[in-house]
């Protein structure tokens, strides 16, 4: 799983330098790809036009995200097995996979940290997750891929 992370951070840079040349600031995300900025309801001019600009070049430059490109085989189970074996490890209840099967069946759309997300319950105190809570899981037990479950909007 070292060798996966290190994959995606490598990826994650290249894909910010290429915003970054496009005149697009972006942050790196904890599901592996990057949190674009947020526009506002009007847009300024010429935002929204940049913005689609840079999606594109840097798709075309930099490709899928490398976890969008894997296949739904018994390698990338294992690893969402793996994921949710470091999740319980640190305190969290993660219910029992499906079985390889069922999880190809359903597009790998079962994921431990989503489990895991939806577990802590909503409060007037706040959300659910704040945006430092989740990146620290994310760094704790990174989410392998084909599928990750990714979060917009948090903030601490």
């Amino acid at each position: 799983m070292a060798q996966f992370r290190q994959d995606m951070e490598s990826f994650q840079l290249e894909l910010v330098a290429c915003y970054d040349e496009h005149g697009v600031t972006v942050t790196p995300s904890p599901s592996g790809g990057v949190d674009l900025p947020v526009v506002t309801n009007p847009a300024p001019p010429g935002l929204e036009e940049l913005i689609d600009t840079a999606i594109a070049a840097c798709m075309e430059r930099v490709g899928v995200f490398g976890w969008m490109a894997l296949p739904l085989d018994e390698d990338a189970h294992q690893r969402m097995l793996d994921s949710r074996s470091c999740l319980i490890a640190h305190g969290h209840e993660v219910p029992q996979a499906p079985p390889f099967e069922v999880w190809v069946e359903g597009l790998g759309e079962w994921n431990p940290h989503g489990m895991v997300y939806d577990a802590r319950p909503f409060s007037e105190a706040g959300p659910r997750w704040t945006a430092s809570q989740w990146a620290h899981l994310n760094q704790m037990c990174p989410q392998p891929g084909p599928m990750v479950f990714g979060v917009a909007g948090l903030s601490d």
